[in-house]
């Protein structure tokens, strides 16, 4: 586990995500996490990306997948990173390339070191290795359907907690260590608060 984070109990923790000496959390009581599009067992994983709806006093985990092996116009089948400790990609999601929208037909989560989405139709363009893929806001609108302007504090315990503490700044966040990636537009959003390597 990253040595700024302690928990009574966590996952096994595989990778340093970031310098934990960087880490701010926010001091205003943290946010009733939205469980509408999460699973109700598994672990929410420290710098998820998160919207925070500051007047609901709310939070969104922005769902994201990197593509691992790319994907040539056509293909049917995405290969993109496991999130080991949370199963939300599910059938029916709808994911974007940035410009098109790709509807989840079936996972198989059976590989250890990646995931396997099908989708309904094949893709409409080449999604290259290090793509992120965000949670697209319907079957025909490719925008991702949350930005994060935070990032989730620790690890969270889906099946006993359902509220988040926030991070509101982080520096030297390795990017490929990261449980759930961010995307470029989330990058903007969360402004020089947040730095990646």
């Amino acid at each position: 586990m990253a040595a700024g984070f302690h928990f009574e109990s966590a996952p096994p923790i595989e990778r340093e995500v970031c310098d934990e000496k960087s880490v701010y959390r926010l001091t205003d009581g943290g946010m009733d996490l939205d469980m509408s599009n999460l699973p109700a067992k598994g672990w929410l994983p420290e710098l998820a990306p998160l919207f925070r709806d500051k007047k609901e006093r709310k939070a969104t985990v922005c769902l994201r997948v990197k593509v691992v092996e790319k994907a040539t116009t056509g293909a049917m089948t995405i290969k993109v990173a496991k999130c080991p400790f949370l199963d939300f990609i599910k059938a029916g999601m709808f994911l974007s390339d940035g410009t098109n929208v790709i509807t989840v037909k079936s996972v198989d989560t059976s590989n250890e070191d990646y995931d396997v989405i099908t989708a309904t139709a094949a893709t409409k363009a080449d999604l290259e290795v290090g793509k992120v893929l965000p949670e697209a806001k319907g079957a025909s609108d490719p925008k991702a359907r949350n930005v994060a302007n935070f990032a989730s504090f620790g690890w969270r315990d889906l099946s006993k907690e359902n509220t988040v503490a926030l991070v509101g700044c982080a520096y030297s966040i390795i990017e490929d260590n990261l449980y759930i990636p961010f995307t470029e537009e989330d990058k903007i959003a969360l402004t020089e608060r947040f730095m990646f390597i």
